[in-house]
This record gives structure tokens, C-alpha cells and sequence, in this order.
């Protein structure tokens, strides 16, 4: 019987050969992959993932120590001096500060812009929008410009495989840009069933190209100057001698390392009343997030259901600055060999 019917299952095999080299990323075949990949990853469970990177969380401990939520910028300002003074490699800020009359009346702004010029070593986020457009007459701080990609290899093949594509951009007010080591975008993009499985790591916005704050923490800490770090569109990120494998899109495949607290949280409460070793954050890359009850970016992973964004975050930087990247079945080329194969 299957003698029968073999030279119907290898042309159906071949049929869908051909089509996807005509198809970028079937639906049916994108669908597989993610079931695939989901099931891999509940299959092997979790990984080693290092300890040079390690999450601040502002949690329920530090609101009812320090005051609820949303602090006042000075208050940042001196959370990141305290993780500072631990003499942290590098430090990312994963919370927005977009330009605030009040903050800024108040000298909160200028507070926090201090601290981050005095610690030198800080990435800050921001987020893009695709569906809002920027005031009109918005001006970008100096920060943004600096912090663009500036490094990209075969250019024209941006109009075969466009990046993610911005029509806004929100970052921080000028003196916390200006002050930064560098912005980057910390929006986080669910597939259609609301599972995260991959971190864009490039946006397009009027013809200039952005990196997320992941890329430029990795960068930072890992000591690559900005010309350094560049984009080879529709393939990888090049990061000081090193190939970070993305899809045509400019997207990395997040390699999970486990659930929730896979990765050493600290209590921002403990860093700011120094209840720690005043080594303990020594030559690490810290993040710093909001963790507490009432967090609202709580994400589904192919390896959890409930998973902070802080810590969606701290996956792709280890990703990044431990090799340990994965390559999706979704380059075309890896669609045909997987058909090839089960020819």
C-alpha cells in the first residue's frame, strides 16, 4: 500500500519544494516551525545562562520602602548611581522617559540626566510605535542620532528584506538622550497567538536604521565602538568581529534559557540601602526594570506563560554576548533543506 502511494507523497514533497522557493515564509510552513520550536524548547527545559548578567527589579519590596510607583526621575537618578558605585560594567535602563512638563519643572529630569552622565555607562529605552505619527516640528536629541547604525553592508537589499518599520519614534527627553551611553528600543512583538519567540533587532524610521537596546547593551559591555557594530540586511548583526544570525527581517530567534528567575534578581530597595556586597554587581551588565505586582509587560515564551520584560530582555542579551543564538527554519533556504530531508 505505501509502495502504492510513494510517487504521490514525493510529488506532493516536491510541489511543496518548489512553491516556497517562490513563497517567502509559507503560513503553513511559519506555523510548523513554531510548533517545532516550542516543542524543542519545552523538550530540553532550561539551560545554564551564566551569571554576568543580572536584573534590578524595582518590586513590591522597594515600593513600600521607597515610595510607590511611578518614582520621581530623581529617585532613578539615584538608583542608578547605587548600581554604579557597585562598579556595574553596564548598566540598561528598561523604562521610558519620554519628555514630561512636570519632571521636567521639577528638575527631576536634569537629576537623572546628571546621574547618567556621572555613571557614563548607561543604555536607556524607548519605545517606537507603528500605527502613531510624531508630533509635528519633533525634533530628535543628538542621543538618537548617536545611537543609529551607521555600518550597513549591501544597503539596497533593504527594498528585499525590509526591517520592522517605525512611524514613530518615542525616545527619552533631550538631556536623559544626551546623557546616555547610548538608546535603544525595548518594544517587545508577540506572534499572532501572543507567544514571543523572537526580539527584532533593527527598526526602520525615514530612511535611518535603529538597534534595540539588547544590541547596544551587548555592545557596550562587550567594548565594540559604534562603527564597530553594523547591519548585514537580511542576514546578521555584525558586533565587533562577531555574526549575531537574524531572519531576513533583521529578527534573532530568542533562545530561552528557562522560566522566570533563570536569570539573579536583585531588589532596587537592597542596592539603594546597600543591604548587598558592595561587590556583588562588579563587571556585570545590570537591568534594570520595573518587577513589582502590578507590572504590566508580562509576555508568553515557547518555555513560560508569564515572563517579564525585563527578563525577555536579559534572554536576548545573553543571546547576543554568549553566542548562543539560534537559527530559524524560516530563511528559505532552511525550508527547502528541511523538504529535501524528508524526501
Amino acid at each position: 500500500m505505501l509502495r502504492r502511494f510513494s510517487g504521490l507523497i514525493l510529488y506532493a514533497l516536491i510541489t511543496v519544494l518548489v512553491i516556497s522557493i517562490y513563497l517567502e515564509n509559507p503560513p503553513l510552513l511559519e506555523k510548523t516551525e513554531q510548533l517545532f520550536q516550542d516543542t524543542i524548547f519545552r523538550l530540553r527545559g532550561s539551560r545554564a545562562v551564566g551569571e554576568d548578567i543580572v536584573i534590578v527589579g524595582i518590586d513590591d519590596a522597594s515600593l513600600e520602602r521607597m515610595g510607590k510607583w511611578p518614582w520621581n526621575r530623581d529617585k532613578i537618578g539615584e538608583l542608578v548611581e547605587a548600581v554604579s558605585a557597585q562598579d556595574a560594567k553596564t548598566i540598561l535602563l528598561d523604562l521610558t522617559f519620554e519628555s514630561d512638563e512636570y519632571q521636567q519643572r521639577s528638575g527631576y529630569t536634569d537629576s537623572l540626566a546628571n546621574s547618567l552622565s556621572r555613571a557614563g555607562k548607561v543604555i536607556v529605552g524607548y519605545y517606537f510605535s507603528k500605527t502613531e505619527l510624531p508630533p509635528q516640528g519633533m525634533i530628535f536629541p543628538d542621543g538618537l542620532a548617536r545611537s543609529a547604525y551607521i555600518s550597513i553592508s549591501n544597503p539596497e537589499s533593504f527594498s528585499r528584506f525590509p526591517p520592522i518599520g517605525a512611524s514613530a519614534l518615542k525616545p527619552p527627553a533631550r538631556s536623559i538622550a544626551d546623557s546616555s551611553a547610548y538608546l535603544g528600543f525595548i518594544n517587545i512583538i508577540p506572534d499572532i497567538d501572543r507567544i514571543v519567540r523572537w526580539h527584532p533587532l533593527i527598526v526602520g524610521y525615514r530612511g535611518e536604521f535603529y538597534p534595540s537596546a539588547p544590541v547596544m547593551a551587548a555592545a557596550h559591555y562587550l567594548g565594540a565602538e559604534r562603527h564597530e557594530i553594523g547591519v548585514h540586511v537580511g542576514r546578521s548583526i555584525i558586533m565587533a568581529g562577531r555574526e549575531i544570525p537574524t531572519d531576513r527581517r533583521g529578527r534573532l530567534v530568542v533562545n530561552y534559557g528557562g522560566p522566570e528567575k533563570t536569570f539573579k534578581y536583585y531588589s532596587a530597595s537592597d542596592i539603594m540601602n546597600k543591604n548587598i556586597s558592595p561587590r556583588e554587581l562588579t563587571g556585570k551588565l545590570v537591568i534594570i526594570g520595573y518587577t513589582a505586582f502590578t507590572a504590566t509587560d508580562i509576555f508568553s515564551t515557547p518555555v513560560t506563560r508569564r515572563l517579564p520584560g525585563v527578563e525577555l530582555l536579559a534572554n536576548v542579551i545573553e543571546n547576543i554576548i554568549h553566542g548562543s543564538t539560534i537559527k530559524g527554519m524560516s530563511n528559505q533556504c532552511n525550508v527547502n533543506l528541511l523538504v529535501l530531508a524528508l524526501i
